[in-house]
């Protein structure tokens, strides 16, 4: 089952920028509903988190969020002055200002910030619309046969070096690995032109995965400690609906 670009394009579109872009095809322009209000939300909430949130977040948007210094929720407008459409079912940040935190101030606490989500509520439990890694690179295909090679995930001039960081991303309808979990921070090991191996921490072994398929995208994770001034740069902040 899949969404054609055009219904993937003015779902995006109603969410990020409330239907300004809209081609008429399904949906008219409309607000979101603002849990906390009950009225109509004109704002997005951006924020940052220490793990994935998995697809039923047990705290919604307060699930592993940051805590440090000055840290609050972004509150990103739903206008295409944050949001450009890059086609289909893609859009991205555009507003390099209204990405910026404040910086986080004296604290003896860094964290490591591996994940972002958007939801609609300025603070508290409110529910994930959107969520996801801090990737630095466009995901690509990933499959594993370990009835041929154990634990190597087979991806074609993957580009990724020996302890980069890296994420597993879960497809729908398609079979993931066990012995790993979607959106989780990994490192890569056994490197070569087509595959790769992933464990848990640097320079530990292997994990012992089973068959499947999914994603694999680079991550970079940002620790976020005194005076650092946490921002998402132009395009690097890409939600696809498919």
């Amino acid at each position: 089952m899949t969404k054609p670009n055009n219904t993937e394009r003015d779902l995006l579109d109603l969410i990020l920028v409330n239907g300004s872009l809209i081609s008429g095809n399904l949906f008219v322009s409309s607000g979101l509903l603002d849990v906390g209000t009950g009225a109509g939300s004109t704002n997005l909430y951006l924020s940052l988190h220490t793990a994935g949130l998995g697809e039923s977040p047990a705290s919604g948007q307060d699930t592993s969020e940051c805590t440090i210094g000055t840290y609050l929720r972004l509150a990103i407008s739903r206008t295409t002055n944050n949001w450009d459409s890059l086609g289909g079912g893609l859009f991205a940040n555009g507003n390099v200002t209204n990405f910026t935190w404040l910086a986080a101030g004296v604290t003896n606490t860094p964290q490591v910030i591996t994940h972002w989500a958007l939801g609609v509520t300025n603070s508290g439990p409110g529910p994930v619309i959107y969520s996801g890694p801090l990737a630095d690179s466009d995901a690509q295909p990933f499959t594993v046969d370990d009835s041929v090679s154990a634990d190597v995930l087979q991806c074609i001039a993957h580009g990724h070096n020996s302890n980069d960081q890296v994420v597993l991303i879960a497809l729908p309808n398609v079979t993931f690995p066990s012995g790993v979990t979607s959106n989780l921070l990994l490192y890569a090991r056994d490197v070569s032109n087509d595959g790769l191996s992933v464990t848990a921490v640097a320079g530990n072994a292997a994990i012992n995965i089973g068959s499947g398929a999914g994603l694999i995208a680079g991550m970079t994770a940002q620790t976020i400690s005194e005076n650092n001034t946490p921002r998402f740069t132009s395009n690097t902040l890409r939600i696809t609906e498919d």
